[in-house]
């Protein structure tokens, strides 16, 4: 049997600092993860979270590719490998919309 291993640095958000200094004035960061893998998933919804970011996870493409198309995210860690619809196709599709 195999195992996988993967690390995710992530600058950690300072608080009682300037609501300026966030990505949209006074409002959170917000990440989308979109990821089929629930371990995987929710470890980096884990690592997001203690970073300071709020982040909503989808479990396959098709729900990502909508949210990320119909939600305002301001970063989104997008698998390749998805069921339903491949990462590759959910990223030509949200830059063909300008997204």
């Amino acid at each position: 049997m195999s195992t996988q291993q993967a690390s995710l640095a992530l600058p950690v958000r300072p608080t009682g600092i300037d609501p300026g200094a966030s990505a949209r004035k006074g409002d959170d960061v917000r990440i989308l993860v979109i990821e089929d893998e629930a371990r995987i998933a929710n470890d980096i919804r884990e690592s997001l979270n203690a970073a300071g970011y709020v982040s909503e996870v989808s479990r396959d493409g098709e729900d990502g590719w909508y949210r990320g198309d119909s939600e305002s995210f301001d970063a989104v860690v997008l698998d390749l490998g998805l069921p339903v619809l491949d990462g590759i196709t959910i990223l030509k599709r949200w830059r063909s919309a300008g997204r």
